[in-house]
């Protein structure tokens, strides 16, 4: 008895969708439904637009709509019928289940958007003979949710099951909104090309390296805002660096880091995008025939003369060097653990989707045996690594067990900046990582909690994530019939209404901002490639995303982060997205706003707008 209430109300649910629908391409179909089963009372043949004919529509036929391999098909009206319902876009996710995209703007379920939708259906010559009509429809910009209900020859309880797959693009309803003190960001030097993070040198005080992505090293003397250069690797770079389309870039100098003991060995770290060498790779994921963009390359040196301004880098030696199937996703942030270990983001290879040439069947990301995709651990102090160049930790997740022995954590999709804060047990990694069309999202672990997947790409943020007719979803449910691992969730995340790429940061730990202590301080890159829009954000103590309170425009693509050796905060940034845009980077220090300060905003004749305080 059950069965039979469950089915009417399906129907009945059916009937309903159709409503809902376009009424015209609903009718169009359930006039030939009702020819073909002609033996179905019309509630049945209704019930006939989504479900197989045994059982009384028990059961989404294939593509959402079609057939079942028991009718005759010879006919001409049938054939038609069958024509129309092979059109249909499959929408299957690979495990035999499949989904169905309502019937929305005159669209069909499954159908792509856009205005290349083929729906066919039967009308009536001059001389009275049935002629196969054609037309076009939009689908419209948004694709409307997905419902798998009662799948076929199943039990009572997983008929009633019912899976809603919500697809859309920004689905966080809530804005971010500003709160804490008033800031200020005050200039601390200029004359940047793409600075892309801000390097304190331990022992050092006073002095920030900032570092662009072109090569260069700066020396930034805090006393007095005076600059000059530490370092160039411009000609470690991959040949054609800033050559891509309008000279957006996602290679480069990626990451700089002094060694924990700089003072007494002079050891430095960077992570170059360079030549692809096939000698010198010791990780690829190309198969035949695949070719690499370049390669990720972290390399060790010695600098001579470091506090003097004839510094300069050598004795290279080379630690890991990984093939990159894309341009872009590179990760390349470097940074040590209290532990002394370096650590080393690497993005899932590039393209999208975590799809293309060296990607594989499900992509990197998810694929704990190849390290793109992941953060990495290694000793680069042991006194006798076993490959001659590092150790791997014998306590990294995956020692002894499935899986690359360098990875750390893994999951992720392209995490281009990250931090270690606090020490010993309180020790925390804060991972921003990069989303795709969707979220962006901060990931934060105890720092020994190795092994972690933080979900790319069964999951964008804390949304599922599917691609359906060559587009990318994200939905409060899983994709029925995928079998989703253990994952860690982000700590906050946001959709791309509010900033498209996200840019991890560090905690506030100076004394400048006393309302910020603790707080971790990150932003976004901006909302869009058309103005120079980044924001500043912080954790509030319930964890929750806020904008800082800024009392002048930023007017900057964020770009990284620095933090001095007081805790005070940095950021680097440029009003170009061009890693060619010569001299538009700054260096700006996060300072308060005291309440004698008097504040006045002043327009130039270029139309932007200043706050001067006095």
């Amino acid at each position: 008895m059950l069965k039979v209430v469950i089915r009417f109300v399906v129907c009945l649910l059916c009937i309903f969708i159709g409503v809902l629908g376009s009424a015209q391409a609903r009718n169009e179909y359930l006039g030939w439904w009702a020819e073909v089963y002609t033996s179905s009372n019309a509630n049945q043949s209704a019930c006939q637009l989504c479900h197989e004919r045994t059982g009384g529509g028990n059961g989404w036929n294939k593509y959402g709509w079609s057939l079942r391999s028991a009718l005759n098909m010879q006919s001409a009206p049938e054939s038609i019928l069958k024509g129309a319902l092979d059109d249909v876009q499959n929408v299957d996710d690979g495990n035999g289940s499949s989904y169905l995209m309502q019937i929305n703007n005159d669209a069909q379920p499954g159908w792509f958007v856009g205005n290349n939708n083929r729906i066919r259906s039967v009308g009536i010559d001059d001389n009275g003979q049935p002629i196969a009509i054609e037309k076009f429809i939009d689908a419209g910009d948004v694709q409307p949710c997905g419902i798998f209900i009662d799948p076929p020859n199943s039990s009572d309880a997983q008929e009633i099951k019912r899976v809603q797959t919500c697809s859309t693009v920004n689905p966080i309803d809530s804005t971010i909104d500003k709160a804490g003190p008033k800031v200020r960001l005050d200039v601390v030097a200029g004359g940047f090309t793409a600075p892309l993070s801000a390097v304190s040198a331990p022992g050092q005080s006073n002095i920030i390296y900032v570092v662009e992505q072109g090569g260069l090293i700066w020396r930034v003397d805090l006393q007095n805002n005076s600059r000059r250069v530490f370092l160039d690797f411009s000609g470690e770079l991959v040949t054609n660096f800033g050559q891509l389309s309008g000279g957006y870039d996602e290679r480069g100098l990626l990451g700089f880091a002094f060694h924990p003991n700089f003072a007494n060995n002079n050891l430095i770290y960077t992570y170059i995008s360079t030549n692809f060498d096939a000698s010198q790779i010791d990780f690829s994921t190309l198969g035949i025939g695949e070719t690499a963009d370049h390669m990720s390359e972290v390399a060790e040196w010695v600098v001579t003369n470091p506090a003097d301004v004839s510094s300069s880098a050598g004795s290279k030696r080379r630690l890991l060097a990984v093939a990159q199937p894309q341009s872009n996703h590179n990760g390349g942030m470097l940074a040590f653990g209290p532990e002394g270990y370096l650590y080393i983001a690497l993005g899932d290879g590039g393209a999208s989707n975590d799809a293309g040439d060296g990607h594989g069947v499900e992509g990197n990301a998810r694929d704990n045996t190849n390290i793109l995709g992941s953060i990495l651990r290694i000793d680069i102090d042991h006194a006798t690594p076993a490959n001659g160049r590092y150790a791997v930790p014998v306590d990294n997740p995956f020692v002894g067990s499935l899986g690359a022995d360098e990875i750390y954590v893994y999951g992720l999709r392209n995490p281009y900046r990250f931090s270690i804060e606090g020490t010993g047990a309180q020790a925390r990694l804060y991972i921003g990582d990069v989303g795709q069309d969707a979220i962006e999202e901060l990931n934060r672990i105890p720092l020994d909690q190795g092994g972690a997947n933080f979900g790319w790409n069964y999951k964008e943020g804390s949304f599922f994530f599917s691609v359906i007719g060559g587009s990318s979803f994200v939905s409060p449910t899983p994709p029925s019939g995928v079998v989703i691992p253990a994952l860690i969730d982000p700590v906050t995340e946001y959709d791309h209404n509010e900033g498209i790429s996200i840019i991890a940061g560090y905690n506030y730990d100076g004394n400048d901002i006393p309302e910020l202590s603790g707080s971790y301080i990150f932003g976004d890159w901006g909302r869009s490639f058309v103005n120079p829009d980044g924001r500043l954000f912080f954790l509030d103590p319930s964890d929750q995303i806020r904008e800082l309170d800024l009392v002048n425009p930023l007017n900057i693509h964020v770009t990284g982060f620095g933090r001095d050796s007081q805790g005070e905060v940095y950021v680097v940034g440029s009003t170009g997205f061009s890693v060619n845009s010569q001299g538009q980077g700054s260096l700006l220090k996060l300072a308060p706003v005291t309440d004698d300060e008097i504040c006045t905003p002043i327009r130039a004749k270029n139309g932007k707008v200043a706050l001067i305080c006095l």
